[in-house]
């Protein structure tokens, strides 16, 4: 339960962050959105339902649809 409340507190943020902005930095796209959508990606393998984060999981679809993302991605 710990490990859920720190989750949060420390999402919650990113969340509240992306409601206003596209992107982590502003408006364009940089390495922080990167590392975002990687470590988003490990939310299934902590058993972390993203489904409360909809401006994350709207980051994530963003982020996959770029070109780079989908030759990466099978």
């Amino acid at each position: 339960m710990i490990f859920r409340r720190r989750l949060d507190s420390r999402i919650a943020p990113v969340e509240h962050h992306l409601v206003q902005n596209a992107h982590q930095l502003g408006n364009d796209f940089s390495i922080a959105d990167a590392y975002l959508f990687v470590v988003s990606n490990w939310a299934p393998t902590v058993n972390l339902d993203l489904s409360p984060y909809p401006s994350i999981l709207a980051h994530r679809k963003r982020v996959a649809a770029r070109p780079a993302i989908q030759e990466l991605v099978p």
